[in-house]
């Protein structure tokens, strides 16, 4: 009972704190913004509302109530493992948003630096996660080499699923995520690829060279 305490203090002291503060802050700035896309934009964009208002805070603060309701995780795992998650989500909707707001519609390429940081970053996650339930499962994490190979390979499927969702949203849902007026879109997609898939290469090569361990060791109790 004691150590169920002290594990829900930490709890009520990460909700508390700084990071939680601003994560809310952005939340509602998101949630505002999709309410503008939807209703009050002159060319009405359901799709991003939709992805702001629902999605991104659904998306974000879900493994926060898995958290406190599988004890397990708890018990093995500190609260920084939810500000791994809460961090790199907010940076996805952070560089996600102000790309299809204004940077994906001038001529610098953000969408290829975004592809290159968040390809490798979902891969790391799947990973990371797949490994923690393995862990539980077969009382072991994946090697270091395995855990590289796999953001690897997650990065290449990730980089092809991705160009095929787009596609299938605009044509769907009439929306432009596939599209860039600056590009030839064959030349688009395969950019956009390729530097999803080098970003995971690379990502990868550190992870499983240099930074699995420690990164396991930093997120347990």
């Amino acid at each position: 009972m004691e150590s169920e305490k002290i594990l829900e203090d930490e709890f009520k002291k990460f909700k508390k704190s700084f990071f939680v503060i601003t994560k809310n802050f952005l939340l509602t700035i998101s949630f505002f913004l999709g309410i503008y896309c939807i209703f009050f934009k002159n060319k009405r964009d359901l799709y991003l509302g939709i992805s702001l208002t629902l999605l991104a805070p659904l998306a974000i603060n879900a493994p926060i109530f898995i958290y406190r309701r599988i004890s397990w995780i708890r018990e093995k795992y500190s609260v920084r493992i939810l500000k791994l998650w809460i961090g790199i989500s907010l940076l996805f909707l952070i560089l996600s948003t102000s790309g299809a707001i204004y940077l994906w519609y001038i001529p610098i390429e953000f969408d290829l630096y975004v592809h290159f940081i968040e390809n490798f970053l979902a891969s790391f996650l799947i990973v990371f996660f797949i490994s923690i339930y393995r862990e539980k499962k077969k009382g072991y994490h994946f090697s270091a080499k395995k855990a590289g190979w796999l953001i690897f390979w997650c990065s290449l499927g990730i980089a092809i699923l991705w160009e095929l969702y787009q596609f299938t949203c605009d044509k769907i849902f009439g929306t432009r995520t596939w599209y860039d007026p600056f590009q030839w879109i064959l030349w688009d997609t395969i950019s956009d690829a390729l530097l999803g898939i080098a970003g995971g290469t690379v990502g990868a090569f550190l992870v499983g060279k240099f930074f699995w361990d420690k990164i396991l060791n930093y997120f347990k109790r």
